[in-house]
């Protein structure tokens, strides 16, 4: 997966509040998804067959 890892993003809000302008900043790790395992199929063989 291209996207793993570290990220860090910026963004600046600018108002015309008392304050103004306010940076926010965004910090994380990305994670790779786990690999996804399918079910196992189960098989009764003791089971009654439908009728038809």
């Amino acid at each position: 997966m291209a996207n793993v890892g570290v990220i860090n993003k910026q963004i600046t809000v600018y108002s015309n509040a008392k304050n103004g302008t306010i940076v926010l900043r965004i910090t994380g790790t990305v994670l790779e998804l786990p690999a996804a395992n399918s079910p196992e199929k189960i098989v009764n063989d003791e089971a009654t067959p439908l009728a038809k």
